[in-house]
């Protein structure tokens, strides 16, 4: 039988070596981005959603050398994950229309369109001139409620020594389970107009990195406490390294798919062209002035709708 040493050193090694092979496609995709960037208002999304990967790949490793840590670790990287959903449901604006009067002329032609499950039994109605905005808080709840009960977790975990992991699961699924709905309402009505860009595939790629998470969040505890028990073997270490393990084989996954489906071998132009310079092209990538600009929109909204003010739609550009 193998000896507990043995199993903890072939994890890691299992997890380093599926993290460089994750790490290094995810960067041969964004490297091919940013070679030909011509598109920002597609490649800046495209581009912050594969950083997800080597996040992902970096902190599964960090795990394994910090396990004390490792759930605390786990919750600060699911942040990015939010920041990933909201990019995405961006980029299905950007397919849609590159301006916000193309988009809701588009959709003041639609009629209604079935809720997706559980909800399928109703019809809401695309061509309402507030359907953008609610899309919009739909997603932005995901980052707002996820980040703040993050740190609120892990402030109560280190300080009074409250285990929030109940809370925490509980919270995911509410939130992601909002965004992931609002996005797929948004997506019913436009799928025609914005089909040639092959969302369906993408689409499917972060879904299932988001979904995974969030089922391997509510299944894992119960799991790995029966075999660290079968195991003789500390519950909260086992899990640490049995999900750090789990992850890397995931995102394993998830860098085959994104290599198919966020591919930058559409945008090689056929004739010579000048690119933005490295800085200015990871200056704007890495700008969050878009997301800070979607929040206020989104604030505002609320504002208007709670005091039955007129308002004016619109979206961040």
């Amino acid at each position: 039988m193998l000896e507990k040493s043995q199993i903890v050193f072939g994890g890691q090694i299992l997890v380093t070596v599926l993290g460089l092979f994750n790490t290094g496609s995810s960067f041969y995709l964004i490297l091919g981005h940013l070679r030909y960037y011509l598109v920002p208002r597609f490649q800046k999304r495209i581009v912050r959603i594969l950083i997800l990967i080597p996040i992902y790949s970096f902190f599964s490793s960090l795990s394994y050398a910090l396990v004390t840590y490792g759930h605390h670790l786990t919750r600060i990287r699911d942040i990015y994950e939010t920041f990933v959903v909201y990019n995405f449901f961006m980029l299905f604006c950007e397919y849609l229309a590159p301006h916000n009067e193309g988009r809701r002329s588009i959709l003041s032609l639609k009629g209604p369109a079935m809720n997706p499950p559980p909800f399928c039994f109703w019809n809401f109605d695309p061509s309402n001139p507030f359907f953008l905005e609610r899309c919009l808080l739909g997603v932005l709840q995901y980052p707002f409620l996820k980040s703040i009960g993050t740190i609120v977790a892990i402030a109560l975990e280190i300080g009074l020594g409250w285990s929030m992991q109940p809370f925490m699961s509980l919270l995911n699924f509410a939130t992601v389970s909002l965004a992931m709905f609002s996005m797929i309402s948004f997506y019913i009505p436009i799928h025609h107009e914005i089909y040639r860009f092959g969302p369906v595939g993408q689409f499917l790629s972060v879904k299932f990195v988001v979904f995974f998470q969030l089922w391997l969040g509510i299944m894992l505890g119960p799991v790995s406490d029966s075999l660290a028990q079968q195991l003789k073997v500390d519950p909260h270490l086992f899990k640490v390294y049995s999900e750090a393990v789990i992850i890397s084989l995931e995102m394993t996954v998830a860098s085959i798919l994104h290599l198919r489906f966020f591919s930058f071998k559409g945008y090689i132009p056929k004739q010579p062209y000048k690119n933005l310079s490295v800085f200015g092209t990871l200056q704007q990538i890495g700008s969050w002035r878009d997301f800070v600009e979607a929040v206020q929109l989104a604030r505002k909204f609320e504002y208007f709708v709670q005091n039955d003010r007129e308002y004016e739609p619109l979206l961040p550009r």
